[in-house]
């Protein structure tokens, strides 16, 4: 998974340069400012991968393979009508949504919300084969998506479609590796894996008959749709944190600064991103432990150690040489671009931190966290809309406030949760 993350993110990160050195910087602007509206709107439906991974890997733990394949198939079905409903509701409003961010096109509007639909399926399929600890599987899926958003966005924008080529470039690459995952995933429950190396004994031999199952009437949704609350209000905080700055700076700014700004957010995002199939293999080894009543913390730890080290010497690198780094990132120095790019990388880093410590929360069932990430993300919010009479101002805004919260998140990791 660490090679799988290293290469996939190579793609993007290639992906990225190559969009920040052929699209003009208002398009840049525009196509940063659709992903970020793609990832706050699926937010509330993302964490689907996250509760996926959680109650697949400890059903399975358990011997559950009757509940596992009962609670794929609701959520499946929940999540699909979903997705639809968001489609429809982003091409009716369409036009509104365009002429309020300063779009181009309401048709961008339109094929990103085609985009969400896929989306919000995809990380529901990823769970399940998560929970199974099906690395390879998912190995191949994820560099196939990096692979095709690469070659075909390279492509299309090549040919002139700019904003039009990235968006059909990222949902081909969603849409593809969607319709593999479904058949990896049927695979893994017609032939569940052997993780005896695990813990005690679990083989196929081991699972509960369905018929058990079938005698208790139906798996108990109430377990799932508590902890999908936590999970939801975790990732759309967090999501806010990191993207909804790029959405007000397309708002208040003009297109040239939206785009000097989403240049340099592409330093920080290389460093929250990069880490993240780590702390997902930490989340379903935490939780599979966890099921089974064994010490977690060491692996907390371990994963602190690998995000938090290149992530520093990352923003260092940032800190001392911003022009090279802008240089290498859009083929351009743009002045404006420096201070942005140092601040970045601190505020990044913390971020990428504190994400290790919400999923292992998630995955132990710690909800202790959820009112400060709440209050921390309401905050920003309001200070960005209130001071931002230049951009290194709204990063004053950011940068302290993700150091703040990586600390307090720190100090809740060792306050113990009292039952309730």
């Amino acid at each position: 998974m660490t090679f799988t993350s290293a290469l996939a993110h190579c793609f993007s990160i290639l992906f990225s340069l190559f969009m920040a050195r052929n699209l003009s910087l208002s398009n840049f602007g525009v196509v940063t400012t659709l992903f970020a509206m793609m990832m706050l709107v699926s937010a509330s439906f993302g964490p689907i991968q996250t509760v996926a991974t959680k109650f697949v890997s400890s059903f399975y733990a358990q011997g559950h393979l009757a509940k596992i394949k009962h609670l794929l198939f609701k959520l499946g079905k929940r999540i699909s009508l979903f997705g639809l409903l968001l489609f429809f509701a982003f091409t009716f409003g369409s036009r509104i949504i365009a002429a309020f961010f300063q779009i181009g096109s309401s048709h961008f509007v339109i094929a990103t919300g085609a985009i969400m639909f896929f989306s919000l399926v995809l990380p529901f399929s990823y769970g399940a084969l998560q929970g199974f600890q099906r690395f390879g599987f998912l190995s191949i899926n994820i560099i196939l998506s990096g692979a095709l958003k690469l070659l075909v966005g390279v492509f299309l924008i090549t040919a002139g479609l700019e904003v039009g080529g990235v968006l059909t470039a990222v949902g081909l690459a969603t849409f593809i590796p969607l319709i593999l995952s479904l058949f990896m995933l049927r695979s893994a429950l017609e032939s569940p894996p052997d993780l005896s190396e695990s813990g005690p004994p679990v083989n196929p031999g081991d699972f509960i008959p369905d018929k058990e199952i079938a005698e208790n009437k139906e798996l108990n949704f109430s377990k799932v749709y508590k902890y999908f609350i936590p999970v939801s209000i975790t990732f759309l905080c967090f999501t806010a944190l990191t993207n909804f700055d790029i959405l007000l700076v397309k708002r208040f700014f003009s297109p040239v600064e939206a785009g000097y700004y989403s240049i340099a957010q592409l330093v920080g995002k290389i460093m929250l991103f990069w880490p993240a199939a780590i702390i997902m293999v930490m989340f379903t080894k935490v939780s599979y432990l966890h099921a089974r009543g064994k010490d977690t913390i060491s692996m907390l730890k371990k994963t602190l150690m690998i995000v938090g080290v290149p992530c520093a010497i990352g923003a260092l690198i940032c800190f001392l040489f911003p022009s090279v780094i802008i240089r290498i990132l859009s083929g351009k120095a743009y002045v404006e671009c420096f201070p942005l790019a140092r601040l970045f990388g601190i505020a990044m880093t913390f971020f990428s931190l504190t994400y290790t410590l919400l999923l292992y929360n998630l995955s132990i069932h710690r909800f202790n966290f959820i009112r400060p990430l709440i209050f921390f993300s309401v905050s920003q919010i309001i200070l960005i809309c209130f001071f931002h009479r230049t951009l290194p101002q709204v990063l004053y805004i950011i940068t302290p406030n993700s150091s703040l919260l990586f600390i307090y998140n720190l100090f809740l990791i060792k306050k113990p949760v009292v039952p309730r």
